[in-house]
């Protein structure tokens, strides 16, 4: 093995020799780029290869190939620049066939060898290794289409004619393919862009007909585009999102107007009631609105929503409601939006259509009241909260809503309002009605607080009473001081079960006192270790901590240190000695 080492490392001192001699490297640097390149051979000829080994190599050499560069750069010293460049990338490339060789399956260590061809603009390379590597991972249906858009591309070979072939060899091998199919229909609408923006700057842009007239004939430059949709719709039958994906592609080519319009009513045909196509149709009407006149976004906006208004009439669902409303709401982002003084009332009325149907979603209840918050409507909220409730009983952000309202605007009982709640919302979803209902009391109606607060701690749901017990140790230390949180603390801790966070918070507070008490210190960290102490490392860790700085022993830190190294689960003691350690180096 040593012989074969040393072979190599001898092939390396002519390269290296003229690094030095042109003033790229001292001598004293060039040996160490012998003894690390030495290293790394060692490990190639080793019995048992593996891909750190090959990648930390390839590594190494890359990393010196950008220190080259930077070394040219810094003294101006371009002599030789081939042969020792070269002679570099070709040991990465010899690097990188061995591992691909070695490890055929792997497609990344494929995509990195491309890379790094890419970086050294060896374009007829790339195109060989994507044939290699196509040959091996047929299946891959990304790295055909990656291959395709390589020859296509103006940074790699600009043929569009070899895209095509590769895309049809890809189709033939994946004929299910959907990311092959789309590229090719993508593919094909490019190149139907750049022959029409060719005839338009040549002046042989052909007129169009009458506009009015329905156009059925596509145009000459995006033919073999329709013919590749056609067999789409024979590939992919009954996918109204396939179909949906190949108008996507065709709306964003300005020229291919007559291909839309015929993708347009292929949808409007074949899917007539499926939500998603019509949800399309009407947002297709917005292409370019933000390279429109004012006059022509209000049109553009109008025809949006008329589509919207005439499928809610056919296809009144709740999926259709949802998504015309959600569409709705976003044209009120847009800028143009804000000169159609039309369209805000238009919205309203549909949510109110909406709400008179019970079609209107718990989400969107959310956003139509926010919408009238923001709006100053706050009149109709009451109303509006309420039947929201009743649509959809089991929404915690609708009861937050609506508790709110009546709450602090018409004067009603909180407990009135959270145990209405309570009756209908999930017990684990409930948590933010019982959060608010207690910070209401502890600022408006205290005298209600402590049976409130008594209720949440003692709620059979933890996603309840575990954050009512922290909050309550909050507040009891607000309001009565050490000796409350110290009696609340005693009281609540024996009540399952619990949270640590629970014990943080009563760690937190003895330990920021002037004279902290480190028995009731260390007798809520034993606590705590004993029902977390498998599964959290930072809660030894602050144990540790507290030692050092409170109790003033790193000997009884150590003594913790060794319980939580027997007591964390194997998985996790690594990670609480890195922890660890990294504790003492910032302390």
């Amino acid at each position: 093995m040593a012989e074969y080492v040393h072979q190599t490392l001898e092939e390396m001192i002519p390269e290296l020799e003229e690094m030095s001699r042109v003033g790229l490297f001292t001598v004293k640097e060039t040996k160490t780029i012998m003894k690390k390149r030495e290293g790394h051979e060692y490990k190639l000829r080793q019995l048992t290869k593996t891909k750190e080994s090959f990648l930390n190599y390839i590594q190494y050499e890359t990393k010196l190939l950008e220190l080259l560069k930077l070394r040219r750069k810094k003294i101006g010293q371009e002599n030789l620049k081939k042969g020792i460049e070269k002679s570099i990338a070709d040991r990465i490339h010899s690097l990188y066939r061995m591992l691909t060789t070695r490890f055929k399956e792997c497609v990344e260590f494929w995509e990195m060898h491309i890379d790094f061809s890419k970086q050294m603009n060896e374009k007829a390379y790339v195109t060989r290794l994507y044939e290699q590597a196509l040959k091996l991972h047929a299946r891959n249906e990304d790295l055909w289409v990656k291959a395709a858009r390589w020859e296509n591309s103006p940074e790699g070979n600009g043929n569009s004619q070899q895209a095509r072939t590769v895309l049809l060899k890809g189709q033939r091998t994946n004929p299910d393919s959907e990311i092959i199919f789309l590229q090719m229909f993508l593919f094909e609408l490019q190149l139907g862009r750049q022959v029409a923006k060719r005839k338009l700057v040549l002046g042989l842009a052909e007129e169009t007909e009458e506009k009015q007239e329905e156009e059925k004939v596509c145009e000459p430059e995006f033919k073999l585009a329709e013919i590749v949709y056609r067999n789409g719709l024979e590939l992919f039958p009954d996918r109204p999102d396939v179909h949906l994906k190949m108008f996507h592609l065709s709306c964003a080519v300005d020229e291919a107007s007559r291909l839309q319009h015929k993708i347009a009513s292929d949808l409007q045909y074949t899917y007539p009631d499926t939500p998603q196509v019509w949800n399309a149709l009407a947002l297709r009407h917005l292409n370019n609105i933000k390279n429109s006149s004012k006059g022509e976004a209000s049109e553009m906006l109008a025809r949006c929503v008329k589509v919207y208004e005439n499928t809610l009439e056919n296809l009144p669902t709740e999926e259709m409601w949802t998504l015309a409303l959600t569409g709705l709401l976003n044209l009120l982002t847009l800028r143009e939006a804000t000169h159609c003084g039309w369209l805000l009332p238009k919205i309203l009325s549909l949510f109110e259509r909406s709400l008179q149907l019970g079609t209107i979603s718990a989400e969107l209840g959310t956003d139509l009241v926010e919408l009238l918050l923001e709006l100053g409507m706050t009149d109709d909220l009451p109303e509006v909260t309420s039947r929201l409730t009743d649509l959809h009983p089991r929404s915690a952000d609708l009861w937050m809503t609506r508790m709110s309202r009546e709450v602090k605007h018409a004067g009603k009982d909180v407990e009135a309002v959270l145990a209405a709640a309570l009756k209908t919302v999930p017990a684990e979803e409930s948590w933010p009605l019982w959060e608010f209902a207690l910070n209401f009391c502890a600022a408006q109606k205290p005298e209600a607080l402590e049976g409130l607060m008594e209720r949440a701690c003692r709620s059979v749901c933890p996603q309840v009473c575990l954050p009512a017990r922290e909050w309550s140790l909050h507040w009891t230390y607000r309001q009565g001081g050490l000796k409350g949180l110290r009696n609340v603390y005693k009281s609540l801790r024996v009540m399952r079960p619990v949270s640590v966070g629970f014990y943080q918070i009563y760690i937190k507070i003895e330990a920021a006192q002037l004279e902290p008490d480190v028995k009731r210190l260390r007798s809520a960290f034993e606590e705590a270790c004993a029902h977390f102490g498998a599964t959290d490392t930072d809660l030894w860790l602050n144990y540790i901590q507290m030692e050092r700085e409170v109790g003033g022993t790193d000997s009884q830190g150590g003594v913790v240190y060794e319980r939580a190294g027997r007591s964390l689960q194997p998985d996790l003691r690594e990670l609480f000695i890195r922890k660890h350690t990294l504790m003492g180096v910032v302390a």
